[in-house]
């Protein structure tokens, strides 16, 4: 009995005992601790932000839903914002942090860690990239228009302005009250149309499209088509009365973020304008199935507006 006692029940209740004694440690080592930890983490945070804001003295977390955001601060002292954006890139998401001043401006934006190429698409994280968005309005900003694209790595510039842009958004919402409205079908209709014009649902129907809107300006027709996964992108595409394509807007968005949801930027839609078919317009690397859908798509509307003129 007193063998057992030694060699089996003392040595667990002893383990036991030190477990217990060291638990306890631990947890009031933590107590202490963390919340220094976590008041330091808060510091070194505010001071990434300061440097890319120098007129804020700290920060406030401001709550905030949408896509492509990861955080939104505010600074306390009211002079600016420090929003993070994210987009996928080519190696996975590409997040960029952006200041916004009093002004609406872009004061600075940080590249943070990302996985894009090596010596090609890490160039994003170089000042001689990223600070062309120094200074510009807070509107959305098209690669190609506003700012130049690092050669040989389109998909890594795209990610990264799509980052900010979605940065944009965030912060018109909140430093502004502009929430993107959401449009009827007319209102899309007419917003690619030249200003003032409206329209009207045609009883005109074709092959290949939804629905039809008359103007005195042209006629906009509504076609979808199949793209990533088979999911659908959407065209309004606006005919003016010479048969030329005149205006162009592309719902992509159950499409691969921050890729196949390129197919709708105005720096990719832009190529349609004054043409007649898809015939020629570039695809999107990476984003083949998507831009095939937008051509497919532009191409059944077009064959619809010959149909329904010929009429």
């Amino acid at each position: 009995m007193s063998k057992t006692w030694d060699d089996i029940i003392k040595p667990v209740i002893t383990l036991s005992v030190i477990c217990l004694v060291v638990s306890a440690a631990l947890a009031f080592t933590n107590s202490v601790t963390a919340p220094v930890i976590a008041a330091n983490a808060a510091k070194a945070a505010d001071a990434a932000r300061i440097e890319l804001l120098p007129a804020a003295d700290a920060f406030t977390k401001v709550e905030y839903t949408g896509d492509g955001v990861v955080e939104v601060y505010k600074a306390n002292n009211g002079t600016g914002y420090v929003i993070t954006g994210s987009s996928k890139g080519y190696g996975g998401d590409v997040q960029v942090m952006v200041a916004f001043n009093k002004d609406s401006k872009i004061e600075n934006v940080k590249v943070l860690d990302n996985s894009e190429t090596p010596g090609l698409g890490k160039k994003i994280e170089e000042p001689s990239f990223y600070t062309q968005y120094n200074g510009k309005e807070a509107k959305e900003l098209v690669l190609g228009t506003d700012l130049a694209a690092i050669t040989g790595a389109t998909i890594s510039s795209n990610a990264a302005t799509d980052a900010v842009n979605y940065a944009v958004v965030a912060y018109n919402a909140v430093a502004k009250g502009v929430v993107q409205k959401e449009l009827t079908p007319e209102e899309l209709a007419a917003s690619i149309l030249p200003e003032g014009s409206t329209v009207t649902l045609s009883d005109k129907t074709a092959d290949g499209v939804s629905a039809i809107y008359e103007s005195d300006a042209g006629m906009v027709l509504v076609a979808e088509a199949p793209g990533y996964e088979g999911e659908p992108v959407v065209a309004y595409v606006a005919v003016g009365a010479d048969g030329t394509i005149i205006g162009l807007h592309v719902d992509a968005s159950t499409q691969t973020k921050g890729l196949g949801t390129k197919v709708a930027k105005e720096d990719y839609t832009s190529q349609f304008i004054g043409q007649t078919d898809a015939a020629g317009v570039e695809v999107i690397a990476g984003a083949t199935f998507s831009s095939d859908a937008l051509c497919q798509a532009v191409d059944q509307a077009m064959a619809a507006y010959n149909t329904v003129k010929g009429a």
